[in-house]
């Protein structure tokens, strides 16, 4: 069996395709510079016309009316091997939060931060009370800070503005994020079983299954027909092994762009 998986290879083209790949990693894991990366979380307090409240009735924060509301964080962190400085950030562009052109904001604050040193902040525009803008002195690699926004706007969340020289791709987003600490599965059997790890597993097992399917096809002795037919039919056999590739290769790019989170060090505790 170990000749076969060897011999198999050594093909060319399985060669290439394998030397293709771990220089992608390779590179990947090679650059270094700062990723600024971003998600986020929000609570819906307030929204119009879902409440069947009387019109004598006013919804009022701080004296200021409101018909939606709602209560968002932002986690903002450098997620790169390099510094992300407050120096390469373009004047003419600075970092912001901007909603739409309606709304205010109510509230904008800093609930959490990995260091004080990197002097974080954020401060609602005295002219436009739609923006926020935010900063820091500089962020190492997994530094970062909780935006905590409350705002009016009909939509949840802001655009996130701001160019930074060296990064023409921008800000990553990673997406919704539950925040909370406690509210981690309790039971890990009860958590695997309802989380998409074990679709992945289960994935990358049937994958490792059907090379090995292509490459020794008498794994299947016990089935003549099958048998006869992978070991009389090459096409097969790499038919095959590239699905089995797919399905071992596939989840685990999955599971390792969704497992893409904040620094553990801004988790909150759920009070």
């Amino acid at each position: 069996m170990l000749n076969e998986i060897l011999n198999f290879i050594n093909q060319g083209w399985v060669g290439i395709i394998i030397g293709i790949g771990i220089s992608i990693l390779t590179y990947k894991l090679s650059i270094k510079k700062p990723i600024p990366s971003y998600q986020r979380h929000s609570l819906e307090i307030i929204r119009k016309n879902q409440l069947e409240l009387s019109k004598d009735i006013k919804i009022s924060y701080k004296d200021t009316l409101v018909e939606n509301l709602t209560k968002i964080e932002i986690v903002f962190w450098n997620q790169g091997k390099d510094t992300l400085k407050n120096e390469n950030i373009v004047v003419d562009d600075p970092l912001l939060f901007k909603f739409s052109d309606d709304t205010i904001i109510l509230s904008a604050k800093i609930i959490k931060q990995t260091r004080d040193i990197n002097k974080s902040y954020i401060k609602i525009s005295k002219t436009n009370p739609n923006i926020a803008h935010f900063g820091f002195d500089y962020l190492d690699q997994n530094d970062g800070m909780i935006f905590e926004i409350i705002h009016t706007d009909i939509k949840i969340y802001p655009e996130i503005m701001g160019t930074i020289k060296g990064i023409p791709e921008g800000m990553q987003n990673f997406g919704q994020v539950d925040l909370f600490s406690s509210r981690n599965c309790k039971n890990k059997l009860v958590c695997l079983l309802n989380s998409k790890l074990l679709l992945f597993l289960l994935m990358s097992f049937m994958g490792i299954f059907l090379i090995l399917i292509g490459i020794y096809p008498s794994i299947l002795e016990t089935i003549q027909t099958y048998n006869v037919l992978f070991s009389s039919s090459e096409i097969i056999r790499i038919f095959f092994i590239v699905v089995g590739i797919f399905y071992f290769i596939l989840p685990i790019l999955v599971f390792l762009q969704k497992r893409k989170r904040f620094p553990k060090k801004l988790m909150l505790k759920d009070i």
